[in-house]
C-alpha cells in the first residue's frame, strides 16, 4: 500500500497535468480565432502636395495583409460617389497595431487634380473608410508652380519702369541746371 506522501505527490502531479491540458486546449483553438478576428479600427488621412499618406490602426496584431484604396473625386465626398483610382497592399506582422500606407498622386489619375480625397483600409472582411481631405490640403492645381515665374517677371518689369524714371528724373534735373 502506498504512503500518504507517495498518494499526495501522484494526486498533485495529476492536477498540474489536468490545468495544463484544461490551459492549453483553450488558448490554442482560440489563437486563430484571434487572428480572424482582427478588425480595421481607425484611419487617418493626411495631404501635402502630391502625396497622400496616412496610418491604419488595427484592433490586434497579426500576420496577414491590409488593403489601402485611394478615393477621389470632384463633387462629392461621399464615398458611394467617389472613383478608386489606386490601391496597395500592406503586410501586418504578429507585432503591429498600426500600418502605413502612401500614395504619390503624379504617377495616379495622369496626374489629374481632385477636389476630394479618401482611403479605404481593408483587412479581411472588415473595412473603413478615412475622413475625406479636401482641396487646399492636397495636390495642388499644374498652375502653382508657375507662379514664382510670375512673381519673378512682374519684380523685373517694376525695376524696369523704376528704373526708367529714375534715369528720366535725372535727365530733366539735368537740363533745368544747365539752362
Amino acid at each position: 500500500m502506498p504512503t500518504a506522501g507517495t498518494h499526495r505527490r501522484w494526486r498533485r502531479a495529476t492536477q498540474a497535468l489536468v490545468l495544463v491540458a484544461i490551459a492549453l486546449g483553450t488558448l490554442l483553438p482560440a489563437a486563430p480565432a484571434m487572428a480572424a478576428a482582427m478588425k480595421v479600427r481607425d484611419v487617418t488621412i493626411d495631404c501635402a502636395g502630391d502625396t497622400v499618406a496616412g496610418h491604419v490602426t488595427m484592433t490586434s496584431a497579426a500576420t496577414g495583409t491590409m488593403t489601402a484604396e485611394l478615393y477621389v473625386s470632384n463633387t462629392s465626398r461621399t464615398p458611394s460617389k467617389m472613383t478608386k483610382i489606386g490601391s496597395q497592399v500592406v503586410k501586418t506582422g504578429p507585432w503591429m497595431n498600426e500600418v502605413a500606407y502612401g500614395f504619390d498622386l503624379s504617377k495616379l489619375g495622369a496626374g489629374k487634380h481632385y477636389t476630394w480625397y479618401r482611403v479605404k483600409a481593408t483587412i479581411g472582411t472588415s473595412s473603413r473608410f478615412s475622413a475625406a481631405v479636401g482641396d487646399p490640403t492636397c495636390a495642388p492645381p499644374a498652375e502653382v508652380p508657375e507662379a514664382g515665374v510670375a512673381g519673378l517677371v512682374l519684380l523685373v518689369m517694376g525695376a524696369a519702369a523704376g528704373g526708367v524714371l529714375w534715369f528720366r528724373s535725372r535727365a530733366s534735373r539735368s537740363q533745368m541746371s544747365a539752362a
